[in-house]
């Protein structure tokens, strides 16, 4: 998978992930200054990515991610 693929800091990119129901989404991000960026969960050692979501305009959990 595309997963260890590392984002550029300030780079958009586009991603894919599921949400808890189950729907697919799709959104252009981007990693500033102030995200996590990658890292796991503490609960449940689930891998995330945390952006900011340049469609939502807001900061953004994402797990069960890929990149496009």
């Amino acid at each position: 998978t595309e997963r260890g693929q590392m984002i550029e800091r300030n780079q958009k990119f586009k991603i894919k992930y599921l949400k808890l129901n189950g729907d697919e989404v799709r959104r252009f991000g981007i990693i500033t200054d102030e995200c996590r960026g990658f890292g796991n969960r503490k609960k449940d050692n689930q891998p995330f990515l945390h952006y900011w979501d340049l469609d939502k305009q807001g900061y953004r959990y994402a797990t069960n991610w890929e990149i496009l």
